[in-house]
């Protein structure tokens, strides 16, 4: 730790492979509030795909004495989500902290070298979860996930934050065009277009629904290998002119999709937390989820959404009672819900996290 008018402590904020996405905006987001509780972050990663205006980056193979040495010169080492990288990290003896934001189970991966993977991962987790001196959980589900699948019985939990100066109700000439532009109920799904996200399963239920609901249609933001697989379904049926694949949308340009929809869809048949849930609760904009993983807390949680069961019926009830929630209630009662979703909250929970593994070890 580095003496002066305030201590700080150098943490490396271990990723796996450093991307944009749901990860990219937790580490990003804490990097900039850490500061000013004491804590400095270094992102440590085998890969990094992605760059950051706020935080030096250390790229080494795993197993390479380069890793090693460079870990050795933190004061705590803090693996945030999936990552081979546990190894090294348990390995520096330094003090340790294990956040899971949730890890897709193995089932669910498609094609047999992803399929074996997951399965190195989830023995990997198993046999050393348990060793860090501390795990922390972004999601209430994720505590109940790591006790039944990697025995691990206690955990904290230290939610990931939104940015209400990024997601926040709005009115400009942008989001009145979306609205225009689009038939309504507009829903809007975000998400990577990977299979373990649920899209085609998504469009065979929305396909239904439209069947009763002729002028609802949705919008998809993300990018992924199903697109063209996407596309063909929505052009070969009765989607066309109903579903649009918007691509990648910047970060910073999600607020006007979330401000025109008149309530976020996802489909996905696991989420470890879900980031998406929360920017469009902060949008005030009701849920329609699948009832899996982190999503229920969610839209339960709040009293703003609607679960649905893997079959279309139910999809049609979840996504009819979404859309007659009283707006102002999903306002009132989603302001409540997301008061400890902030990321400065999250921030000091790590920092006084540090101090007690650092204070406990003089």
């Amino acid at each position: 730790m580095v003496q002066g008018a305030k201590t700080m402590i150098n943490v490396a904020l271990i990723v796996g492979t450093y991307t944009g996405g749901g990860i990219g905006v937790v580490v990003g987001s804490l990097v900039r509030e850490a500061k000013k509780f004491g804590v400095e972050y270094t992102i440590v990663t085998k890969k990094a795909l992605s760059k950051s205006m706020d935080a030096k980056i250390i790229e080494h193979p795993i197993h390479s004495s380069k890793m090693a040495r460079a870990l050795s010169k933190f004061d705590v080492v803090h693996v945030m989500g999936g990552s081979t990288l546990v190894l090294p990290a348990l390995l520096s003896k330094k003090p340790s902290v294990f956040t899971f934001q949730g890890q897709t189970p193995p089932s669910m991966h498609g094609g047999h070298l992803k399929n074996a993977k997951a399965y190195g991962i989830e023995a990997l987790y198993k046999a050393t979860m348990r060793r860090f001196d501390v795990i922390t959980c972004a999601a209430k589900f994720g505590m109940e996930d790591i006790r039944n699948r990697y025995g691990v019985s206690n955990s904290i939990w230290v939610p990931n934050g939104v940015d209400r100066k990024l997601f926040f109700k709005a009115k400009n000439a942008n989001i009145a065009k979306l609205k225009k532009s689009h038939s309504h109920p507009l829903f809007l799904g975000v998400g990577n277009l990977y299979p373990v996200k649920g899209w085609m399963e998504t469009l065979e239920w929305f396909e239904e629904f439209a069947k009763v609901n002729p002028k609802s249609s949705l919008m998809i933001a993300g990018v992924g290998i199903l697109e063209h697989k996407m596309r063909e379904r929505i052009e070969n049926s009765a989607l066309k002119g109903r579903v649009e694949l918007l691509g990648e949308i910047p970060y910073e340009k999600l607020n006007d999709y979330y401000n025109a929809c008149d309530a976020l869809l996802s489909g996905s048949p696991y989420e470890g937390f879900c980031l998406p849930a929360i920017e469009a609760l902060a949008v005030g904009k009701p849920l329609v989820v699948r009832k899996k993983g982190a999503m229920i807390e969610h839209a339960i949680g709040s009293g703003c959404g609607k679960i649905f069961e893997d079959d279309a019926k139910s999809f049609i009830r979840a996504a009819n009672g979404a859309l007659k929630l009283e707006p102002k209630e999903v306002e009132r009662k989603a302001k409540i819900y997301l008061k400890p979703f902030t990321w400065e909250n999250a921030a000091r929970q790590y920092a006084l996290i540090y101090r007690k593994l650092l204070k406990g070890r003089e």
